[in-house]
């Protein structure tokens, strides 16, 4: 689509974690940080987390980043399928896995399970098991 149409890539700016999360197969945040970010609640979550479990957690809020200490809050920022040459070598560079990798070693996320069950028995959803 993206060549058809003659541009550089293909742009989402996902407002969710598990939309960013759908489309990261081909996709991938411009900004390191934010790419790092995705990776890193992958990391440390899926392992005992569901999808649903994780995508309602950062909603409210319930993400809690342990090195950083502070709660994680949702920013959407742009991610990008490159179609061109140029913007295929940027995100296979050097320069941005190493900015990636130094990203997730600065983060450690933990599900806050007593804020997250505050806050689904406040606001829903009923059924949402971890």
């Amino acid at each position: 689509m993206g060549r058809s149409l003659g541009v550089d890539g293909l742009l989402n700016v996902p407002q969710y974690y598990h939309t960013a999360l759908m489309f990261s197969k081909r996709f991938h945040f411009v900004n390191p940080k934010m790419q790092a970010t995705v990776q890193t609640i992958t990391r440390d979550l899926w392992n005992r987390h569901r999808l649903a479990t994780i995508a309602w957690a950062i909603y409210y809020e319930c993400l809690y980043d342990e090195i950083n200490q502070r709660y994680f809050i949702w920013e959407p920022e742009e991610q990008l399928v490159p179609v061109t040459s140029m913007l295929r070598k940027y995100f296979q560079s050097e320069e941005y896995d190493q900015g990636v990798n130094a990203a997730m070693k600065a983060m450690k996320f933990r599900l806050d399970e007593v804020k997250f069950q505050q806050a689904l028995k406040k606001h829903g959803p009923e059924n949402l098991r971890s």
